[in-house]
């Protein structure tokens, strides 16, 4: 039995803090991500990265100022509004986590990622457990302000009533 070199959140149970006891997923957090290293060389070569972080902040700056104004959003934000951009989180609620992730593709075409993100001690400190993790938005060199405007429009309509509109495997994130 191979002791892990490296362990950390994993993406097969990501509520719990330890890693799984057999593999392969036992060795999941020590797995050199080859193609992601590439991907980051060749994505360097391409964008100005003080540019994106220019232009990524100014977006997470409007998608925060849009969820804000929605009564049924709870923001999570970072202590420093210096220090985020790119990614934000929030819920809605009377929805958990995955049911908005689900209506969002289902009925917008709007990809976001629901749950708890193998970040298990977050989720005790942002007390989200009624929702069943975040939502999270992230934003990147191909984001326009038009998406952001789209999430939100989408974020406007949800009520109680999609959740009937949606089949069940959907909702459960099984399809």
């Amino acid at each position: 039995k191979l002791a892990p070199v490296i362990t950390g959140g994993n993406g097969v149970d990501s509520e719990n803090l330890t890693m799984p006891e057999h593999g392969p997923e036992r060795y999941e957090a020590g797995s050199i991500n080859s193609v992601a290293v590439a991907g980051l060389a060749a994505a360097l070569d391409w964008i100005d990265p003080e540019e994106l972080e220019e232009r990524e902040k100014e977006l997470t700056e409007i998608l925060i100022k849009g969820l804000e104004e929605n009564p049924q959003v709870v923001v999570y934000k970072a202590p420093d509004p210096e220090r985020q951009s790119g990614i934000v989180s929030f819920n809605v609620k009377g929805f958990t986590s995955g049911e908005v992730a689900a209506i969002l593709d289902y009925q917008a075409d709007i990809a976001v990622r629901a749950g708890h993100h193998c970040a298990a001690l977050i989720h005790k400190y942002l007390e989200d457990e009624e929702f069943d993790g975040v939502v999270r938005v992230s934003l990147g060199a191909f984001t326009e302000e038009s998406h952001i405007t789209a999430l939100l429009d989408a974020l406007a309509e949800l009520d109680g009533s999609l959740k009937a509109q949606i089949p069940p495997d959907v909702l459960r994130g099984n399809c």
